[in-house]
């Protein structure tokens, strides 16, 4: 890849640890000052991510895990913020 593309990761095996808030943050204030961003919410059990930048949750990266023949795609569950 390029030099000049982050891709930091936030993980924590002990729940409450704010990982979700610190990624919406982080990527929030990113994407305000006009770096290209893309959060993955990858929590199966509590999935918070995306209303914590309000985005839908009507299809997921858990959705798309499904292994059966109605699983998502990625692009159905690709979500850009308005404005």
């Amino acid at each position: 890849g390029r030099a000049d593309i982050a891709h930091p990761d936030v993980t924590s095996t002990i729940p409450g640890e704010g990982k979700s808030t610190t990624s919406a943050l982080v990527s929030k204030s990113l994407a305000e000052v006009g770096v290209p961003t893309l959060v993955v919410g990858g929590d199966f059990r509590k999935p918070e991510v995306h209303r914590l930048l309000g985005a839908t949750s009507a299809q997921s990266l858990r959705d798309m895990a499904k292994l059966d023949t109605h699983r998502s795609t990625i692009g159905e569950i690709i979500q850009f913020p308005e404005g």
